[in-house]
């Protein structure tokens, strides 16, 4: 999903991905945690110029 919202999105640069919701307590859960590191790493991974 973040992939294709880089790709849809950030055609014409000036793109700010983010998410709907950010973290709120801590320690996070398990699940919550691993969902948002994948999000980080997957705006670091495919967010970069030129878009492939």
């Amino acid at each position: 999903m973040v992939k294709e919202a880089i790709l849809q999105g950030a055609r014409r640069g000036r793109f700010l991905l983010i998410p709907s919701g950010v973290p709120t307590s801590a320690p996070l859960s398990p699940n919550l945690e691993e969902n948002y590191i994948e999000f980080l790493q997957a705006g670091y991974n495919y967010g970069k110029y030129p878009l492939g």
